[in-house]
């Protein structure tokens, strides 16, 4: 790719800048996600991630739930946020669900 701008005034040289500029792809999916305690008022999941990170930095995870492993909040609106890569884990209050519920389905991503 190289650059050339131009104005009322004229035109710039041409960049120096080449080659293909190559988009990075979607990092890998941490693995596993685990219980790592549960009480009566918190559930804390933990994972690991020794994957790629798909050519860009990892800034942090976001964690997505389910009450029923088929509808799940939206990719812009996760469960929760951590903006912290080096922290791998979460506790999710008992309070957020019903004292019924047996099972959440958990998905945790890379950003």
């Amino acid at each position: 790719v190289k650059l050339r701008l131009c104005s009322v005034v004229g035109c710039s040289g041409e960049s120096q800048i080449g080659g293909p500029t190559v988009a990075a792809s979607p990092p890998a999916q941490p693995h596993p996600v685990y219980a790592s305690s549960s009480s009566d008022t918190a559930l804390t999941i933990g994972w690991r991630f020794g994957g790629s990170n798909g050519g860009a930095p990892i800034l942090g995870w976001r964690v997505y739930i389910s009450t029923d492993g088929d509808n799940w909040p939206s990719e812009s609106s996760p469960s929760a946020s951590i903006n912290d890569v080096n922290t791998q884990s979460h506790t999710i209050p008992c309070t957020a669900y019903s004292r019924s519920k047996e099972m959440l389905w958990i998905r945790v991503a890379g950003f």
